[in-house]
């Protein structure tokens, strides 16, 4: 720099910025279109700066933590230090939380203790897969399927398979292509695209990488997918491909190897030119797994964080988490179960409640049975009733059952032995629930007792409610408010403190057969064959009716995601419960919005049914799938958790159905 220009700089900085700005617009409009393009390009960083890069990565993966799995899948992709905050433990941790479901903590307690047991259940998943795979490869494909990747083939479906065939390849797009998809453009360079990528990164140092720079303004709100690729728009926004999409990309391998592979002990991505790893292996399937499947985690320490005493179990890998309940998710919305069946009371099977150790039942034999999970086999049977039982609830230490010889047994679980046995009801025990203080029990009698609750000296009765007109069939417990349904189609709410009624609802056509009460909604079965949703914040209850069952609806249960519903035409149904809860759409059917098996497609023209009862609109359409004879005979109860459903029959039979296939269950059940 000569003397003049030294000086010509110093002239121009006393100037002021809007002065400076007139002054340097004047000389790029004087330089040739070559300079000017050259000098553009040295100008463009200057105006991006990457805030999540120059934040803390603690504060970063905060501000992830914020957003969901789809913008988590995105933000991962764009280079290497996104990738890195992007897989930070608290980011899926809050997704996980994010979700409602819960974890089983006792697993989580043991793993604690002894790290190994976490991946456990992985490794045989993989050499599960890995004998799989073998199977496949042996077994002749068909025409068009040649070529394709056994493991994409799996996650995808043959159709999804085809629609990928169907995106065009990078090297057949513009620089700059447009992808239109509703009300969104979406403009985007393709990775391989050197445009894309700021000249000063390094693969071999991803500390110097400079973030890549898509031509997309949108690229971590709108609806859709990048992964190095276009998106054809005829899928972009199919919300059931989108869930496959990132499932493997963000939670399986989003470099190299098939899912569940490389990235469940947190190895890098891959950055490859050209098409994008997953697009590659999913067209060719040739991109080979780290290593044989089964083989355990490079150390220990990758199960935890650098502070692990932050919270109890903040250390545990909580992607590797998120990615077994979403495919325990999957399988529950896609209806992958396998069943089994466990035989051994003589006559009709009445109840159950069942944990991850064992299955409780009770039947008409009058025995109450404990039952293995795993196994199936026979532990224990209690005998005490001399007619049959039709009710139970267990807990820790103790067992309450309700029997037709109209009296109620507590009982020492871990022994089977005979604590008390209480009287008070004149007729059949229908139902009984109890909580740390108190044992509620509904009768045929048309009456609810209050009792009291204690291991030993307890089993007074402490109140008796009345108002039914008929056989109280059901009752429950929560918060000091007490639940009754019966026969003469009234469902009551009762104070337990001074057992007056607070509440009556009416709407059924039909005495009420179930009922359950989690604080906020009240869901009943009833011998009309609807289920009804009520909420009973609302002034009107606001009603919901649920059609489907074609008999008396005798069993159910919900959770803040699913209903699951059994009745005596010997089906059992599964309703997503954020559709039915909505008395505004039928549309929204959420875990990706699918009819149930069988299920025709209603009409949209067909105008919307109204229950003669009370007035509200009468649907199905939260109605997931359709267990249809599921029984021989009459179904009688219903319970399930994260990962199974258990029934039990007039048949004499209990049933499993299981949807941890190819699901390391163990964290949540």
């Amino acid at each position: 720099m000569d003397s003049k220009t030294g000086d010509l700089e110093l002239h121009v900085n006393g100037w002021s910025e809007k002065k400076r700005a007139e002054f340097a617009l004047k000389l790029l409009q004087s330089v040739s279109t070559s300079t000017l393009s050259s000098v553009t390009s040295k100008l463009l960083p200057l105006l991006h700066r990457d805030f999540l890069v120059q934040l803390p990565i603690e504060l970063a993966s905060h501000i992830l933590s914020f957003t969901d799995l789809q913008t988590v899948a995105r933000a991962s992709s764009v280079c290497r230090q996104w990738w890195t905050i992007a897989h930070d433990n608290s980011v899926w941790r809050t997704l996980f939380k994010s979700t409602g479901f819960k974890v089983n903590e006792n697993f989580l307690d043991q793993c604690l203790k002894n790290p190994g047991l976490f991946w456990e259940g992985e490794r045989r998943l993989q050499n599960e897969r890995w004998e799989a795979e073998k199977r496949a490869k042996a077994a002749a494909t068909t025409e068009d399927m040649s070529g394709t990747n056994k493991d994409a083939l799996h996650v995808f479906g043959r159709e999804d398979i085809k629609k990928l065939r169907s995106v065009p390849s990078s090297s057949q797009l513009h620089p700059s292509h447009t992808v239109r998809g509703g009300s969104s453009h979406i403009k985007f360079l393709p990775i391989n695209d050197e445009r894309a990528v700021s000249s000063s990164f390094n693969p071999k140092n991803p500390s110097s990488a400079s973030p890549v720079r898509y031509q997309r303004r949108d690229s971590l709100t709108t609806p859709g997918l990048y992964d190095g690729d276009d998106i054809s728009p005829s899928f972009a926004h199919d919300s059931g491909f989108l869930d496959k999409v990132i499932m493997h990309a963000s939670v399986g391998s989003l470099g190299s190897g098939p899912l569940g592979s490389t990235s469940l002990y947190g190895s890098s991505p891959t950055f490859s030119k050209g098409k994008s790893a997953l697009y590659h292996s999913l067209l060719h399937g040739d991109v080979e797994a780290s290593g044989r499947p089964g083989t355990p985690p490079p150390t220990v320490r990758s199960l935890f964080t650098k502070n692990p005493d932050d919270e109890r179990y903040s250390g545990l890998d909580w992607k590797h988490i998120y990615k077994q309940h979403k495919l325990l998710q999957r399988n529950w919305r896609d209806d992958v179960r396998n069943s089994r069946s466990i035989t051994g009371h003589d006559e009709a099977v009445y109840c159950l409640q069942f944990d991850d150790d064992k299955i409780i039942s009770g039947s008409r034999d009058d025995t109450i049975r404990v039952w293995d999970m795993k196994t199936g086999a026979l532990r224990n049977t209690l005998a005490g009733h001399t007619a049959s039982v039709l009710c139970l609830q267990y807990d820790g230490q103790t067992i309450v059952s309700g029997s037709s010889d109209a009296t109620m047994i507590l009982w020492d679980l871990p022994t089977g032995r005979v604590l008390r046995t209480m009287h008070g009801h004149t007729e059949h025990v229908l139902n009984v629930r109890f909580d740390r203080d108190h044992i509620v029990s509904a009768s045929r009698d048309k009456t609810v007792k209050v009792w009291t609750r204690k291991r030993t000296g307890g089993g007074e009765c402490r109140m008796t409610l009345r108002g039914h007109r008929a056989s109280v069939n059901c009752v429950q417990l929560n918060g000091g408010v007490i639940v009754s349904a019966s026969g003469d189609r009234l469902i009551k709410l009762w104070s337990m403190e001074t057992g007056e009624v607070i509440r009556s609802l009416q709407g059924h056509e039909g005495g009420i057969a179930c009922v359950q009460y989690d604080g906020r909604l009240i869901i009943s079965g009833s011998s009309d064959t609807t289920i009804k949703v009520w909420d009973v914040r609302m002034p009107d209850a606001h009603a919901r009716t649920l059609t489907g069952h074609t008999n008396l609806v005798r069993t159910l249960q919900f959770d803040a995601h699913r209903l699951v519903s059994g009745s005596y035409d010997e089906s059992i149904k599964l309703w997503d419960l954020r559709a039915t809860s909505s008395a505004r759409t039928n549309s929204s059917l959420g875990l990706g919005g699918r009819r149930a098996r069988g299920t025709p497609p209603s009409s949209p023209e067909s105008p919307r049914a109204v229950d003669s009862g009370t007035g509200s609109p009468v649907s199905s359409s939260g109605l997931l799938h359709n267990i249809e004879h599921a029984h021989a005979e009459r179904v009688f109860k219903i319970q399930f958790d994260e990962a199974r459903i258990v029934s039990c029959s007039e048949d004499k039979v209990i049933r499993i159905w299981d949807y941890s296939s190819n699901v390391d269950a163990r964290f949540f059940v």
